[in-house]
């Protein structure tokens, strides 16, 4: 998740290193979200009533607080357009092919590593078996497609098919800013992920009798578009230096305070994506304004930052098995909270890294070669033809 703009050996100019810093908050919170489901499997972390669980209101806000999973999802679009702006920002027109070669040399291949290995370890494998359509609309990047396969083998994967969507339609977000303009084309996108999650809820398909159509929206790039097209605002301005002074720490703080009752609060859920988006924003533009000291700890956070992808394709089978003997072994609660975020974090960031060296690395390397050989024949049989 996060595309980067550039690979180990060959960091330019065009690499920010706040944005290394982001990724792994954002991979934490959401290794947090899931540490948390698997740490206490019979509390069910969703809305119910405005107090919720029949619990204090405090206790019930400091677990929306802390359990913040999908926030980092939606930081890593943000990421994602950033990253994306920033390297194509040299281009005056968009090259499609070559920006499609490479995001998918970048995603699919520790993808499909990650897929087939889950696949054949029968991991999260249901009662029947995995279908053969399961199976090859996640290879194509196409299992929001359906209810049933949209969270299936593996949950994080949901995500990666909206990102990878997302390139497609990069052009169309291109198209739009240069008919509408910026401040128009946000107020569309912010449209969508308003009525993107509103109709997907069942009591609205009923309503619409669009069950298939509403279901399909709620599971569509729509939803997270938002928080993509932020990011590339963002790096508009990073690259003009149009960073606004007006962000501050302090109305972070303030936004952070009411992301919880984004979700308490059930008048206040329909809100909860654009308020999200518009949270990672504040949070990512503050931190481009901050420079960042070059101590240990944040070379460790950069690092977990640069190979959160595969952390974020390993991390969630890595951590049923291990919560799993947590459980057999009476571990259970707070206990298991502390194990996953000493043990297991550490572990996954270990394996992430050989991962990124062995696998991601020489990914993008080999589409660059690919890409530069097909280049080559292609424009000689061009020449040839004329």
């Amino acid at each position: 998740m996060g595309d980067s703009t550039v690979i180990p050996g060959q960091r330019g100019t065009l690499h920010v290193p706040q944005m290394d810093v982001l990724r792994a908050l954002a991979i934490t919170c959401v290794f947090l979200q899931h540490l948390l489901h698997n740490a206490f499997p019979t509390r069910e972390f969703e809305f119910h009533g405005m107090l919720g669980y029949g619990e204090s209101p405090l206790e019930t806000y400091l677990l929306f607080l802390f359990g913040p999973g999908h926030l980092g999802v939606v930081l890593f679009f943000l990421i994602s357009g950033f990253c994306i702006r920033l390297s194509t920002c040299r281009e005056s027109v968009l090259d499609y092919r070559k920006f499609l070669w490479k995001r998918l040399w970048r995603i699919t291949p520790p993808y499909w590593i990650c897929l087939g290995a889950l696949v054949f370890l029968g991991y999260n494998r249901p009662a029947g078996g995995y279908g053969l359509p399961d199976v090859l609309l996640h290879a194509g990047f196409l299992h929001n497609a359906t209810a049933q396969t949209f969270r299936s083998i593996n949950g994080p994967f949901w995500s990666i098919v909206l990102e990878v969507q997302t390139y497609a339609m990069f052009p169309i977000l291109l198209f739009m800013i240069g008919r509408l303009g910026k401040i128009r084309t946000g107020a569309i996108l912010a449209v969508f992920a308003l009525i993107s999650p509103l109709v997907a809820r069942p009591s609205v398909q009923g309503i619409l009798h669009a069950h298939a159509l509403c279901g399909f929206l709620g599971r569509s790039p729509l939803t997270l578009w938002f928080a993509w097209y932020l990011g590339l605002v963002l790096a508009d301005d990073h690259l003009e230096g149009k960073l606004r002074r007006w962000n501050t720490w302090g109305l972070v703080i303030l936004a952070l305070c009411l992301f919880p009752l984004m979700s308490m609060i059930l008048a206040l859920c329909p809100l909860g994506e654009v308020f999200n988006a518009l949270l990672v924003y504040l949070i990512a533009e503050r931190l481009l304004r901050t420079p960042l000291p070059g101590n240990g700890v944040i070379r460790a956070v950069s690092l977990i930052g640069m190979v959160s992808y595969s952390i974020y394709l390993w991390f969630d089978p890595i951590l049923w098995i291990a919560s799993q003997w947590g459980l057999s072994h009476g571990m259970s609660g707070f206990r298991l909270v502390a194990a996953g975020v000493l043990v297991v974090f550490p572990a996954v960031i270990a394996l992430s890294y050989l991962l990124f060296r062995f696998v991601e690395t020489p990914s993008i390397q080999l589409g660059k070669i690919l890409y530069g050989k097909m280049f080559t024949v292609l424009s000689t049989r061009s020449m040839d033809a004329q």
